[in-house]
C-alpha cells in the first residue's frame, strides 16, 4: 500500500541550482549533456515500510533531504562528471509488498528490488514516469556473503546500460543515508565507486 498519491508537481525535483525545468525530459540512461561534462539521472525512490514505521509523518522530508545531500555529492567537479539527479516520484510503502523481499541475501534482495522495480517504473524512456534508476531505501540491516554486516548500500556495478540492473538498495542508518545514495549511484552509473 503507497502513503499517498503525490502529484507530479511535488515529485519531480531537480537537485541543483537551476529549479525550473518546465516539464522537459532529461537525457535518460545517465547520457552526457550538451556540455559533455554533466550526467542527468532520472530517480525513482521507494521508501520501505520498515522506513515509514521508523520516521512516520516525516519520512517524505527526511529521503528529501538525504537525497539532496547525495545529489549535491554528484555534482562536484572533481569526480571527472558532474551528475543531476531528477525525482521523477517517490513511493512510500505503508506495509509490506508481496513480490519485494529483502532478505539476509543481499543478491537475492537486489534481484527481487530489480524485479519489482519492473512493475513500477515504465520501460519506454520517453515515458515521462520512467526512471533510470529505482532506488530501494531500507533500515534492514544489510549483509554481505561473508556475514559482514557493514555493508550501507548494493547495486549492479557499471549497470546503468543494463534493462535489468535498474534498481539500488540503500540502508537508512542516519543522515550517512545521503553519503550511501551517492556512492550507489556511483558504482552504478560509473563502476567504479564515486565516492
Amino acid at each position: 500500500m503507497f502513503l499517498q498519491a503525490l502529484d507530479p508537481e511535488d515529485v519531480f525535483s531537480y537537485f541543483g541550482t537551476n529549479s525550473v525545468l518546465d516539464g522537459r525530459k532529461f537525457p535518460s540512461r545517465v547520457r552526457k549533456g550538451a556540455d559533455g561534462n554533466i550526467k542527468h539521472l532520472e530517480l525513482l525512490v521507494v521508501v520501505g515500510p520498515d522506513v515509514y514505521q521508523f520516521h512516520t509523518e516525516d519520512t517524505e522530508r527526511y529521503i528529501l533531504t538525504n537525497l539532496n545531500i547525495g545529489a549535491e555529492l554528484l555534482r562536484d567537479a572533481s569526480l571527472g562528471a558532474e551528475f543531476r539527479v531528477h525525482l521523477i516520484k517517490m513511493i512510500i510503502l505503508t506495509e509490506p509488498e508481496a513480490d519485494l523481499n529483502i532478505t539476509s541475501n543481499i543478491t537475492s534482495s537486489l534481484i527481487s528490488v530489480c524485479e519489482w522495480s519492473q512493475k513500477v517504473s515504465p520501460q519506454n524512456d520517453s515515458d515521462p514516469q520512467h526512471a533510470d534508476l529505482v532506488l530501494y531505501v531500507t533500515r534492514f540491516d544489510l549483509e554481505l556473503p561473508d556475514g559482514n554486516k557493514q555493508a550501507r548500500g548494493v547495486t549492479q556495478l557499471g549497470g546503468a546500460c543494463s534493462s535489468f540492473w535498474t534498481c539500488a538498495i540503500t540502508e537508512d542508518t542516519g543522515f550517512d543515508l545521503g553519503v550511501t545514495i551517492a556512492h550507489e549511484i556511483g558504482h552504478r552509473s560509473v563502476g567504479e565507486p564515486t565516492l
